[in-house]
């Protein structure tokens, strides 16, 4: 370079932009990339949306007729729905429909739990995040009779009165 004219300097300069700017064109984009992998992935493993829910349908169903072996179609259709909806919708969170038999259940366990009652293979048994996932599928007025009781500020039988009023059973 020291012994270089300004024509070479400059012819140089002119050769490494040019093969600066081939570069750029070459490198491939990370995000069309990890697009394509994924579309591959899943094309090869077949999930589809439709696979996807089905399987997900398939495992509540496995789920609750091992929880609640005694689980009427309805409660079973309206669990089901709630877990997995069929129809895309709002993404709002809306509190689902559970039938008052199955809402009972809900609340013993939550009870059962909070007091360290549970049997330690009932509490197996239940998924991941349950006691938050319960909670929020209750109803408000659910929550605050569920804090009373826990804290020791209504007795079993006022509380359960109330738990079948609130639920309309």
């Amino acid at each position: 370079m020291e012994n270089a004219s300004q024509d070479e300097i400059h012819e140089l300069e002119r050769l490494l932009k040019e093969r600066e700017s081939r570069r750029r064109y070459s490198v491939p984009d990370p995000a069309e990339m990890a697009k394509k992998l994924s579309a591959q992935i899943h094309q090869q493993m077949g999930l589809t949306n439709v696979n996807i829910k089905s399987m997900a349908r398939d495992l509540v169903i496995k789920l609750a007729r091992e929880h609640k072996p005694d689980i009427t179609p309805r409660e079973l259709k309206v669990l089901v729905e709630q877990m997995v909806p069929s129809k895309g919708g709002s993404t709002a969170p809306r509190k689902p429909n559970v039938p008052p038999s199955m809402m009972k259940t809900m609340i013993s366990q939550f009870i059962a739990y909070s007091q360290g009652e549970m049997e330690p293979a009932e509490l197996e048994g239940l998924p991941e995040g349950w006691v938050q996932k319960y909670w929020n599928v209750f109803p408000v007025n659910v929550q605050k009779l569920l804090s009373v009781y826990i804290k020791g500020g209504i007795d079993t039988k006022s509380f359960w009165r109330r738990i079948a009023e609130a639920l309309g059973v």
